[in-house]
């Protein structure tokens, strides 16, 4: 099977689907990243949890940085992680994708961190819209 590029933005979903699949290994090479959140837990503190309801199970299930899915992450080391945030991303979101970088590279898994100049959260991904952006340029060059 031909492997391919994550190509889209749903990298929690990627991160279940890989983790949890019986398959385990999906055939992917790498893919951009753009300002994730890998643990969920300090998010049940928040407003936003009056809607999602997590639990701390779920919290640890759905997180990308938990030690359980770094480990099944780590069956595949093939897999390249290419995370991207924005200079002006909050700091939590820059210190949740360095503890991934890390994570990820502590189990020999080739990942990258990349910070894009003069962006946000928000404005990383509406400049996906325009080609000559500085999102698209440095996803263009990630799944090239």
């Amino acid at each position: 099977m031909q492997s391919k590029v994550i190509k889209g933005f749903g990298y929690q979903v990627t991160v279940l689907a890989r983790t949890f699949a019986p398959w385990h290994c999906l055939p992917l090479s790498s893919g951009p990243v753009p300002s994730g959140v890998f643990d969920l837990a300090p998010i049940r503190s928040t407003s936003i949890n009056t809607v999602l309801k997590l639990t701390e199970g779920e919290a640890g299930l759905y997180s990308p940085l938990s030690d359980a899915n770094i480990d099944r992450l780590s069956l595949c080391p093939e897999i390249e992680h290419h995370l991207v945030v924005g200079e002006y991303d909050s700091p939590p979101f820059h210190k949740q994708a360095h503890a991934f970088r890390d994570a990820l590279a502590a189990r020999g898994i080739t990942t990258s961190l990349q910070v894009l100049p003069g962006l946000d959260h928000f404005d990383l991904v509406e400049n996906l819209a325009s080609e000559q952006s500085i999102p698209t340029i440095a996803f263009k060059k990630i799944i090239q």
